[in-house]
């Protein structure tokens, strides 16, 4: 009989939370838990880290549709109109927070904050990116979440 299960294979190589309908929570279906959460549930960063994370997550994100439907509207082929008409390649709330936390945060702590919250890279290819061991990745990775949510 088919089922949305997942297999226990792919249960190996993830960390899956289970449907969970009740009073707490309404998810009816399976879920990959994030990099973040994981990192939440285990105590390793608190609530404000998190929230910190999630929020740079979605500033990138929404920076990177503003640009696409910046260049999106761009006509190059029109010389007199219908051209870019002003300073639209990110949404100024995004723009600013992201460039104001860019100027605080170490280059190592962007690239390990990206790693983890927009790409939900495992802590063994950060480790490989940043020329480290997993343990030391992860511990960074939690010191990078921290300078994020100081600076958020």
């Amino acid at each position: 009989m088919p089922t949305n299960r997942p297999s226990a294979a792919y249960r190996a190589h993830y960390d899956v939370a289970e449907p969970q309908v009740d009073g707490r929570a309404y998810r009816p279906g399976w879920r990959v838990r994030t990099r973040l959460e994981n990192l939440l549930r285990t105590r390793a960063i608190g609530p404000r880290e998190f929230r910190a994370g999630c929020e740079f997550r979605a500033a990138v994100q929404g920076a990177f549709r503003e640009q696409r439907r910046a260049a999106a509207s761009y006509d190059a082929g029109t010389p007199t109109g219908g051209g870019f008409s002003g300073p639209r390649l990110g949404r100024l709330d995004y723009q600013e927070r992201l460039q104001r936390v860019g100027a605080v945060l170490t280059q190592r702590d962007s690239r390990l904050c990206v790693a983890c919250a927009v790409e939900d890279l495992p802590f063994g290819e950060i480790a490989r990116r940043e020329g480290c061991s997993e343990t030391s990745a992860r511990n960074w990775t939690v010191d990078a979440l921290g300078a994020l949510a100081d600076a958020w």
